[in-house]
């Protein structure tokens, strides 16, 4: 005689519901699209979390006061959603112009022309995934919000007047439970945003490190 032994309904849902959510879950990468130019990166990282990099390592370099912060593009990588919405790209273009400003604001004087001793700073989103907040208000009584979102970006620091490259940075994020909290679960954009807004502090970073480029106190 064969026994059937019954899925208890709250979890039969969970499981179904995770197996949908499965394509949902955002899997950015670094992304090489040719934005950069030939810029010589390396690579820094673990594999699976592995960002691409570039610095000057010129010890002889003017310092450098103020900073040009162009308005970031969208330059689609492998990783981006079907059909993109023009309002979710600009609301993350927006989101990344605010983050790359105020972090290089905190070292270097805002400017909207370039000049002596300005540094010009141009990005790109090259991919995006947005949390499912429907899926995750359904699955948080049964095992908790489990589709998040991410972001991709490529972007550089240039002598605003010259050209020559200071720094460079592709690099990916994806959300977790660990990485903003819960709530941000419940805000398609809040991981990508997030995302975003580490890489524009990773990229000011990596300019204040090199020798020679001075900071504003």
């Amino acid at each position: 005689m064969i026994t059937l032994k019954l899925v208890p309904t709250r979890t039969l849902a969970a499981v179904l519901l995770c197996g949908s959510l499965s394509a949902a879950c955002a899997s950015q990468q670094t992304t090489q699209t040719g934005y950069l130019g030939g810029a010589p990166l390396t690579p820094v990282g673990a594999k699976g979390s592995r960002a691409l990099t570039y610095s000057a390592d010129d010890r002889g370099r003017a310092a450098y006061k103020a900073v040009l912060v162009e308005r970031p593009s969208f330059h689609p990588g492998h990783r981006t959603p079907r059909e993109p919405k023009s309002a979710d790209v600009a609301a993350l273009t927006a989101a990344y112009a605010e983050a790359l400003e105020r972090h290089f604001g905190r070292r270097y004087a805002l400017v909207e022309q370039p000049g002596p001793g300005v540094l010009r700073v141009r990005a790109a989103i090259t991919g995006y995934d947005l949390a499912d907040v429907t899926a995750n208000v359904l699955l948080t009584p049964l095992v908790g919000p489990m589709s998040n979102g991410g972001a991709a970006s490529e972007a550089e620091v240039l002598d605003s007047l010259t050209g020559e490259r200071m720094a460079a940075l592709a690099t990916h994020t994806n959300g977790s439970m660990w990485g903003g909290g819960p709530l941000k679960f419940f805000r398609a954009r809040a991981h990508a945003e997030r995302a975003l807004d580490g890489h524009a502090r990773r990229l000011a970073a990596q300019v204040a490190a090199v020798d020679g480029l001075s900071s504003k106190r």
